[in-house]
């Protein structure tokens, strides 16, 4: 508390008691995150010769210890300090090891965050550094506020790269060639690198982050991507998750509960207001699998006899696609159950009244079969 504080001679003071304690105790890993402490309080202090000095304490504790974790943990408190006993004849090799341990660790911070996030969904953590909607009205957040950037409100090419960037698949990325072709495909390639840096550089500086999309060299054949490796969540991501999961699952309830996490994940069309290919296409795949999830359930709460749910879920789904007759047949299926033969009767008057408009044919065999056997 007192090396929080910055009362670094009250530090020194209680950590000296500190190691004293776990040495004559034989407590090896917490007498090793005080030598580590004690350097950094002697660090702050301005005492670089001390610091040094338990420094090498610490580095000669961990010969002892099964994992070095704990001090990679701690290190990260220290960096400064260990950054310039890197250079240092007797432990300089061992304090280059252990900030590349901590520099690896930092790294996989967002990916455990993530992980932990989705194992225990109900547990509070810290917001995400990026939360991602594109499944309704899109919306960025940045440490759990959102954006303000002029550069993303008032440049919709900027909104349009970055979520372009999304879209590829991981690992891949696009050339800038590529993006030129989707961009300013009216344009020379010499008016394009200029056009793309510009967009690019106001990309990145509206998240204040210039690795929010990196470029990688791949055998000579570079490419620009989303920087998958921050702390992150996308709805699209968690969205398909949930939708794989409920195809994977092992029983009927974990199924359903994966099918209605993904209906709740979807607020509205993918990017409504991008009107170009790729969005269009990724637009039309997460709305066919939103429409077959809550076909699904509907199809569950209707054989389960819960036949308002199933109406429910029909009614998601004519409300996306008013032509879809598998939802129709549900629905007339649940009104029957509920008694309602008014209700069968509208709702298959309804069904052929938006074939003849929206596709030009009539209702199905099976749909008019359906109807007679339900009415008859």
């Amino acid at each position: 508390m007192a090396l929080a504080e910055e009362q670094t001679l009250k530090a020194i003071t209680c950590l000296e008691t500190a190691i004293s304690h776990f040495g004559a105790g034989g407590y090896q890993i917490e007498e090793t995150q005080a030598q580590l402490y004690i350097a950094v309080a002697h660090w702050t202090d301005g005492n670089k010769q001390a610091a040094l000095t338990h420094l090498e304490c610490t580095l000669h504790l961990t010969t002892g210890l099964d994992s070095q974790h704990v001090l990679v943990i701690a290190g990260r408190e220290a960096k400064e300090a260990l950054e310039f006993a890197q250079s240092h004849k007797v432990i300089g090799r061992q304090v280059s090891r252990l900030l590349q341990q901590i520099a690896q660790f930092e790294r996989d911070i967002p990916i455990m965050r993530r992980r932990l996030r989705r194992q225990a969904p109900s547990v509070p953590f810290v917001s995400p550094q990026l939360t991602i909607h594109t499944l309704g009205t899109p919306q960025i957040l940045i440490n759990g506020e959102p954006i303000k950037s002029p550069l993303w409100l008032k440049v919709r090419r900027v909104r349009e790269l970055f979520f372009y960037f999304l879209a590829q698949e991981k690992g891949k990325g696009a050339t800038r060639s590529t993006i030129g072709g989707v961009f300013w495909p009216e344009i020379v390639e010499k008016e394009v690198k200029l056009r793309y840096g510009d967009t690019l550089y106001r990309l990145r500086r509206a998240f204040e982050n210039k690795d929010i999309v990196l470029f990688h060299n791949d055998e000579g054949s570079g490419y620009y991507a989303f920087n998958w490796s921050i702390d992150y969540i996308y709805d699209v991501e968690e969205f398909d998750r949930q939708i794989a999961r409920a195809k994977t699952a092992k029983t009927t309830t974990e199924q359903v509960k994966a099918y209605k996490a993904a209906v709740d994940l979807y607020q509205g069309p993918y990017l409504a207001e991008v009107d170009r290919e790729w969005a269009w296409l990724e637009r039309q795949r997460l709305a066919k699998r939103y429409l077959e999830a809550n076909w699904e359930l509907a199809g569950y709460y209707l054989e389960g006899h819960k036949y308002r749910e199933a109406l429910r879920y029909c009614g998601k789904i004519l409300l996306q696609d008013r032509s879809y007759e598998e939802a129709h047949r549900i629905a007339m299926r649940a009104h029957a159950g509920l008694g309602n033969n008014a209700a069968v009767i509208r709702q298959f008057q309804e069904c052929g009244k938006v074939l003849r408009e929206e596709v030009d044919a009539p209702v199905s065999d099976k749909t008019r079969e359906l109807y007679q056997k339900l009415i008859g």
